[in-house]
């Protein structure tokens, strides 16, 4: 598909919804679209590409008809930058909603507790308190300050880092924290009544 005609002729059809020339646009561009996926985020490189392939086929393949370059290598930098604009802007939603999240959970507040939910609540916050002394020190300070009831705005500054990477250091250690405490729950013995 080196001619330009052609190649223009060959976007037409997929923005037209060939299925032939999907599968063709797909075999030619799924390893560039996978490859930003991937260096965007391992974690959320199928989610990503999903993201792209969506924001590609929107407004019945918008994209596709807007494209002016004419030729392969042209699309292919279109492509990648539009890939990449997509990445960014899923990764920034994403941290936005854990963030957020995470803002609710440490809210949270029981209105009525009674005697067993305080003692549960005191457990678990003992059980986090040592699953977070066993987490690299800079998600150490972040969760300790986030438990203290610091916003990431102020525990940005008090440890003098951006604010995303306030952001990505809860997210992270949040994530190691589930898991560890999802291992711990299942590694406790099961009480039955008989």
């Amino acid at each position: 598909m080196s001619d330009v005609s052609s190649f223009n002729d060959f976007l037409s059809r997929c923005a037209g919804g060939e299925a032939d020339a999907w599968q063709q646009f797909i075999s030619e561009f799924h390893g560039l679209i996978s490859s930003v996926a991937i260096r965007a985020s391992r974690a959320d490189a199928d989610d990503l590409i999903q993201e792209i392939y969506l924001e590609i086929i929107k407004n019945h393949f918008r994209l596709l008809r807007k494209f002016e370059g004419g030729n392969r290598p042209a699309f292919l930098v279109y492509l990648k930058r539009t890939a990449e604009n997509v990445a960014k802007n899923f990764l920034r939603k994403h941290l936005r909603h854990a963030s957020e999240l995470n803002e609710v959970l440490t809210e949270i507040v029981d209105e009525r507790p009674n005697p067993e939910s305080v003692f549960m609540a005191e457990t678990d916050m003992e059980r986090l308190h040592i699953a977070i002394d066993g987490l690299r020190q800079e998600y150490r300070d972040v969760m300790r300050l986030l438990l203290k009831g610091y916003r990431h705005r102020e525990i940005a500054e008090i440890l003098e880092i951006p604010l995303a990477t306030s952001l990505t250091h809860a997210n992270r250690a949040q994530m190691v924290l589930k898991k560890i405490l999802n291992i711990e729950i299942k590694s406790e013995p099961v009480n039955t009544l008989s």
